[in-house]
């Protein structure tokens, strides 16, 4: 088959340009006229009151930029009669009908000969004016559409969306997914939501103009409007709200236009073209390496676990261009996720190092030419954790600040009025990029499709049974069909939960709160219907649904025990973050944790994480096409047992041969840690060590009027938190079940028999040396990729 070439598809042919002087947009413009100059010609959008302002605006604020240096170089004197012959700017805006351009023969003229439209209009500010967000984001969509049915040559239109339209959803987001925005469809179907919106933001400016309300005024309560309207919808800010519900009516009007939506992740500076590094104004992450470079940021709202996607302008507009290429005249919508979180992630921990050797190796210049010293920087995982810092660092002295002022007749006001001004912008700052400083999803598309009909959810989902728990028996979900088989279940927990809400919410209650009380509401459903915690039990409710929706489909269900570092693939000890057991070998090795409720003759059923991955692989191949639902379990306990108090002892042994060393290079050594078989004797142990000396210090405290306060909240806090840790880990430290693994065992045999490269995918249980594994794998991998971080 002869191949088809992108270049040779660019042409001839006309292009309108909307949102012309955005980021995206100038990088696309510029890669059009370099690659291929024979292209016919490129409108550019541009909002101007007349033709001569909109080229005005275009020679300043597009062709003059840098970025075209290299297109300059090449034409050298003959760049502006290149250029006049191939760009047109146009005045006009997507907030109008017909895209605001007045002149009728210049609107005929581009309706008679534009073939592709790239939609690149949008205000990106998180907490933009809800007013305007609505205009260009939402709205605008609905010009262009128009505009796009009146081209009678139109084959393409490509609207840039974003990937977080997801809003703040985790795991794998896939591509085209319509879940991403089925909830506020699911909402808005049922009114007619343009109207509605736009009664509310008239209402709202009325008020505000009726009771005099300055400009800055206005734009502050609108832009506190939009972040409200947002989240009243469920999405985390303005701007990917907007840009959602663009989407919306994009997908609602479009009829049978050839439509592709683009949605890239963080867009940062040029990878390779025109030259490496270009980049205008400061992008999502570069707020923050600014402010850290010129030691002004020591501290960040960040889970240095956290993925950071985030894709160069460069490769976005490359895919832009391909994807007007290969779906050009095609009438179905195609969407593209546009990052790196899938197939090459970056965590923020890594970037941070990056951004630190970079500055240590060549400082800042302050504005007096002193080079900026710049350290590791604090990161806090939750919103808790940073607010607590945030209070006892600026909140507290921020409120002696204020007692001073005002014992000294509003002396020090203008420092205070400024510190509290700033305080409140940090604080917006950090709402605003929470979603994404904490996210916990990953971009993928359809390369994911091979194995999305393998389900592994967790052998867990048995709750606390004893004895031998086989694989493939229903009765592991009986007792929770019996009871939702009568019932609705989705609806009836969404009717719950959202009740739930609904009462936190019209309380007051702040985000903190209702998080406390939402994980504190999954424990307590999961054990209304008999399920120990709230991952078990909706995992086992997932295993639930898909046997009832599966119909035809072949499906797997892969149900691993615990899940370790690796035995041997890539290599021994590879680990991600602490696993389960991990958290109590970390604390035991730092001298932090002398006690445990574990019971030393509990089997505990672990494996490593390769050897799940290769019974996944083998399940994948022998059960194929095969239309019945299989279930594995994947664990050691019924080939290859190994109790507590023999992982107990190895940990043991490994840190006392090779001692953990604390931050001020000192050994710690460890003992044998004592173990309580039961809740009961474990509460008593609890009570008579740390909630007597809690209660006692309560007393002296109040007896000192608060003096010690600081140290009995603190005390109180950890102690909740362990007592909460151990009610969590208390069904497995005390499991009395083994997991059958005969299905598993006939799948190895089955593929062994019928794969020539079966040996390959080994995960037989009975091949691991546990002291081996455990004193120099496991903890070594442990040491190397988690705790030395």
């Amino acid at each position: 088959m002869e191949l088809k070439s992108i270049l040779a598809y660019l042409q001839n042919k006309t292009i309108l340009v909307t949102g012309a002087t955005g980021f995206l947009a100038m990088v696309f413009v510029e890669k059009i006229l370099r690659v291929q100059p024979d292209v016919k010609k490129i409108y550019l959008l541009l909002r101007a009151s007349n033709t001569n302002s909109a080229t005005n605006r275009m020679h300043n604020e597009i062709l003059g930029k840098e970025l075209f240096r290299v297109l300059r170089d090449k034409h050298g004197a003959d760049f502006d009669s290149f250029v006049s012959h191939k760009v047109a700017a146009v005045a006009g805006d997507v907030t109008s009908e017909n895209l605001g351009v007045k002149d009728f023969k210049l609107t005929e003229e581009m309706c008679n000969e534009t073939e592709i439209i790239l939609n690149s209009a949008a205000t990106t500010n998180f907490d933009e004016r809800y007013d305007i967000a609505l205009d260009v984001n939402t709205f605008g969509i609905l010009h262009v559409v128009s505009f796009a049915k009146k081209c009678l040559k139109l084959e393409m239109l490509l609207h840039v969306s974003t990937a977080y339209v997801c809003g703040e959803r985790v795991g794998l987001i896939p591509e085209d997914s319509p879940s991403l925005t089925d909830d506020i469809v699911k909402k808005t179907i049922k009114f007619d939501f343009k109207a509605q919106e736009k009664i509310v933001v008239e209402k709202k400016l009325t008020e505000l103009k009726a009771r005099g309300a300055s400009e800055e005024d206005i734009t502050s309560t609108m832009k506190d409007f939009g972040i409200e309207r947002a989240k009243h919808y469920g999405w985390p800010n303005t701007y990917v709200f907007t840009k959602a519900m663009g989407e919306v009516f994009l997908r609602r009007s479009k009829d049978e236009l050839p439509v592709v939506i683009i949605r890239p992740t963080v867009v940062t500076s040029t990878y390779k073209e025109p030259f490496p590094g270009w980049i205008q104004g400061f992008r999502t992450i570069d707020s923050v390496i600014a402010g850290y470079c010129k030691g002004k940021l020591t501290c960040l709202l960040a889970d240095p676990s956290t993925v950071f996607d985030m894709i160069p302008v460069d490769m976005v507009v490359n895919s832009i261009i391909s994807a007007m290429a290969v779906n050009a005249n095609q009438s179905s919508i195609v969407i593209y996720h546009v990052g790196s979180s899938f197939r090459n992630p970056i965590k923020i921990n890594s970037i941070h190092d990056f951004v630190f050797r970079h500055f240590t190796k060549d400082p800042w210049v302050d504005k007096d030419g002193n080079l900026v010293k710049v350290g590791k920087c604090t990161m806090f995982s939750t919103m808790a954790t940073f607010r607590m810092y945030m209070q006892i660092c600026f909140m507290i002295p921020l409120e002696g600040l204020k007692f001073v002022n005002k014992a000294c007749g509003q002396y020090f006001q203008d420092a205070y009025v400024n510190y509290s001004r700033k305080l409140k912008l940090v604080m917006r700052f950090v709402e605003l990029y929470k979603p994404y400083m904490l996210f916990k999803g990953m971009y993928g598309g359809k390369q994911g499709d091979v194995v999305e009909n393998t389900w592994h959810p967790h052998a867990y989902v048995c709750g606390e049974r004893v004895g031998l728990i086989p694989e493939d028996s229903p009765s592991l979900t009986d007792d929770i069909v019996k009871k939702t088989i009568k019932f609705d279940f989705k609806a009836q927990e969404k009717i719950v939960v959202e009740k739930k809400l609904t009462e936190l919410k019209a309380r007051g209650a702040s985000e903190e709160d209702i998080t406390s009380t939402m994980k504190d509401f999954g424990i307590e459903r999961a054990k209304h219907y008999g399920w120990p915690n709230t991952y078990v039990f909706t995992k086992a409710m997932g295993e639930v649904f898909l046997r009832r929706s599966k119909d035809e489909l072949p499906v797997v269900i892969i149900r691993p025990t615990v899940v370790t570092s690796t035995y041997k693939e890539p290599f021994p000890g590879w680990i991600q973050g602490f696993r389960t057991i991990d958290s109590v070998i970390a604390g035991y090795c730092k001298g932090k944790l002398t006690c445990l409720l574990a019971d030393p003759s509990t089997v505990f059923d672990m494996i490593p994480v390769d050897m799940v991955v290769n019974s996944i692989i083998s399940a994948m191949a022998v059960n194929a096409n095969q239309s019945s639902i299989v279930i594995y379990h994947v664990g050691s306990s019924f080939r290859n047992p190994i109790k507590i108090n023999s992982i107990h002892d190895f940990v043991f042994r490994h840190f006392t041969k090779d001692p953990w060393v604390d931050k001020d290079g000192n050994l710690v050594k460890v003992g044998k840690c004592t173990m309580f078989s039961t809740m009961a004797t474990f509460r008593m142990y609890m009570q008579i060590c740390f909630m007597i000396p809690l209660e006692g210090l309560k007393f002296v405290n109040k007896a000192c009027g608060q003096y010690f306060q600081d140290a009995y909240v603190n005390y109180s806090r950890k102690l909740k938190l362990v007592m909460r840790f151990v009610e969590l880990y208390k069904p497995y430290m005390l499991f009395k079940g083994i997991f059958d693994d005969t299905n598993s065992e006939e799948l190895q045999k089955v593929a062994s028999e019928s794969y020539i490269d079966a040996n390959i995918f080994n995960f037989d249980p009975n091949c691991i040396d546990w002291e081996d594994y455990i004193m120099n794998t496991h903890i070594h991998g442990l040491r190397k990729h988690v705790m030395v971080k």
